[in-house]
């Protein structure tokens, strides 16, 4: 399979990092040491930080010759410059930091991998449910909970006013009830969850078919793994105005919102065209 030997370096990497992360959780509160970053920049633990340099350290070593972004040490690669290798790698040590600490599931592990700025293949693991979800665009998906085989994710989409919506648990926003009603999505079919890669799974495994974050503020290593997962079963990412999402480190921002959807790309995209200009206008 294109990819074995990233899948077999990341997947251990994965599975130790998730063991990690619940061992210092189970500690308590002092073992956390949670703490704000500056510039309302979201939650830290010394899980992430912990995390994030195992992860670091052990591509720096299978794959000396590749360039890493990773959250909580994006200075190594001089982030706002354009990165010129054309294989990179973008790291969530814990994506949902704020369910992590808070105890919740809702967080996961995310390696995603670029080529020419391109997102080519991602690994989430959500360490509670004990769930890995792998692949890339060209080379399909699969999911493996513990103790039971790998399976391939299919593609396949509700009708489009059939929708199933999963948005964020801890940022509840007016917008997303303006997207809701503008795509007939009643409260039964919005789906809340904590971490950006749980609730883009949850979109690859056809649980739900669509995410919408109608904010800026999500940065690459948000995206990277879970859209390489989501363009394994034919999926879309692209910002509310349809535009793709950049990987070349110019700009780590997702500045135009997230569009995450199974199908009906063009259409969600079109219906949401008025609010989406409002709320992101063209400079």
């Amino acid at each position: 399979m294109r990819f074995s030997r990233e899948l077999e370096v990341v997947r251990p990497l994965a599975l130790r990092c998730g063991q990690l992360a619940l061992d210092v959780r189970a500690r308590g509160t002092a073992a956390l040491a949670a703490s704000d970053k500056p510039d309302d920049q979201g939650l830290v633990t010394a899980a992430d930080t912990a995390i994030n340099r195992i992860i670091v350290d052990t591509l720096i070593s299978e794959f000396p010759d590749d360039a890493i972004v990773a959250e909580e040490t994006t200075e190594d690669v001089c982030p706002g410059q354009a990165i010129a290798n054309p294989r990179c790698w973008f790291i969530d040590p814990i994506d949902g930091t704020r369910d992590y600490a808070d105890g919740d599931p809702g967080w996961a592990i995310q390696i995603g991998l670029c080529l020419a700025g391109k997102v080519a293949f991602g690994l989430i693991y959500e360490p509670t449910v004990e769930r890995l979800s792998w692949g890339g665009p060209g080379i399909g998906s699969t999911t493996q909970l513990r103790g039971e085989q790998p399976k391939p994710l299919s593609r396949g989409v509700r009708a489009l006013d059939k929708l199933e919506l999963v948005s964020s648990k801890n940022h509840a926003s007016p917008r997303t009830l303006q997207l809701m009603d503008t795509l007939s999505i009643p409260p039964s079919r919005n789906h809340r969850i904590g971490s950006v890669g749980v609730k883009i799974s949850t979109i690859a495994r056809g649980q739900a078919d669509v995410y919408i974050h109608p904010r800026s503020g999500t940065k690459s290593w948000d995206t990277c793994a879970p859209q390489a997962i989501l363009e394994g079963v034919g999926g879309i990412m692209s910002d509310l105005a349809g535009r793709p999402l950049r990987y070349d480190g110019a700009d780590l921002v997702n500045r135009g919102g997230l569009l995450a959807c199974r199908g009906h790309h063009r259409a969600i995209v079109e219906k949401i065209s008025a609010l989406a200009s409002t709320w992101f206008p063209t400079p």
